[in-house]
């Protein structure tokens, strides 16, 4: 497998509406190398298909600090757009699940 350039995007606050909630846009952080990495079939057989046509797992070796706080990054790969749902430090590599934004 090779490497995917993907871009990584942060959510920031950029002022309140009328109610005085956050508004948030996206701000890019910067470009990270990915490798999309399949389910294992226990984890195929758990999570269920509907689970797996909307979310993908990839590794990169950029640090996992950078996907925090996780719910307010996205990932943009070969032009579709995915929020971060899951991410975890191993070792080299960072493991993140990812599911899929409609645009």
């Amino acid at each position: 497998m090779k490497w995917i350039n993907a871009t990584l995007y942060r959510k920031e606050q950029t002022g309140t509406d009328k109610l005085k909630n956050p508004v948030y846009e996206d701000k890019e952080v910067g470009n990270i190398n990915i490798r999309i990495t399949p389910w294992c079939t226990a984890m195929q057989i758990e999570l269920g298909q509907e689970y797996l046509a909307t979310h993908r797992k990839f590794i990169t070796p950029s640090a996992a600090d950078l996907f925090t706080p996780q719910h307010l990054c996205s990932v943009v790969i070969n032009g579709e757009k995915y929020s971060a749902e899951g991410v975890k430090a191993c070792g080299k590599f960072t493991s993140v699940t990812v599911r899929a934004v409609k645009q």
